[in-house]
């Protein structure tokens, strides 16, 4: 039988994926998580990671049913947070690959949007 609220393993998850990060790339420092009902859990924040270049990536974790469309609303309200959709199938190596390759693009073009242009442009699944 599936958990009911999937958030808490999902963030346990992505936790796992940033130690494995900076691990394996000093590009990634260090990551705070966000404590529940306090500023930046406020904010729709659930993780800053830290990165070499003096920059903090904000993350809200999504996990769920209704990720997608989560994620969606959350571009609306949060456009500056990155927002990652974390399920059950996901391993915390799969998540850091992902967070590692979302990093780059935007190192690469700063000024180009892609992951919340991609979100934009799909409806969410009923």
């Amino acid at each position: 039988m599936p958990q009911k609220n999937p958030g808490p393993e999902a963030e346990r998850k992505f936790e796992e994926a940033m130690k494995i990060l900076i691990a394996r790339n000093p590009f990634f420092i260090k990551y705070h998580r966000a404590e529940k009902n306090k500023e930046l859990d406020c904010m729709k924040i659930d993780f800053l990671v830290f990165l070499a270049n003096h920059f903090a990536l904000p993350v809200q974790i999504k996990s769920g049913r209704n990720a997608r469309r989560g994620i969606i609303e959350h571009y609306k309200n949060c456009p500056y947070v990155l927002a990652l959709q974390i399920r059950t199938k996901h391993t915390p190596e799969r998540i850091a690959s992902r967070v590692e390759k979302i990093v780059k693009k935007f190192l690469r073009d700063p000024f180009k949007d892609r992951i919340r242009q991609n979100h934009e442009t799909k409806t969410p699944a009923n």
